[in-house]
């Protein structure tokens, strides 16, 4: 994995902070599904990786983050011949999560803005 990140790093496909971002997935990834090569990691190996992040409190966002790099990690292996199948398919999925609900000092108003609880500028402008 870290090799990947550090080519698209050299070849300038991505930036520093990237990087950065992949690497701490990268080691996230590590800390679950640890010292297996990639031609062994199995569907239930992603699922069990899945859970275990959740019952170690992770959020359901960096669950499926995590997830999702794992998929695009091995993807890369696949087009490059390492494995014959992908294992995380359609019956494999990532963990849904949802937004948090908006507060009501973060509201969201219908051009965009974020506004306090007094009224938007835009809105305003459109009352005229």
């Amino acid at each position: 994995m870290f090799e990947q990140i550090d080519g698209m790093l050299k070849s300038g496909l991505i930036e520093p902070t990237t990087g950065a971002k992949y690497k701490s997935e990268a080691n996230l990834i590590l800390r679950f599904i640890d010292d297996v090569p990639v031609h062994k990691v199995t569907a239930a190996m992603v699922r069990k990786m899945d859970q275990d992040m959740l019952a170690k409190g992770y959020a359901r966002e960096t669950v499926a983050r995590a997830h999702n790099s794992l998929k695009r990690y091995l993807c890369e292996a696949l087009e490059k011949g390492l494995i014959i199948a992908v294992p995380i398919t359609r019956t494999v999925k990532p963990l849904a999560w949802s937004a948090k609900t908006s507060t009501p000092w973060m509201t969201r108003c219908v051009r965009g803005c974020w506004a306090s609880s007094t009224k938007c500028p835009t809105t305003k402008l459109r009352s005229r």
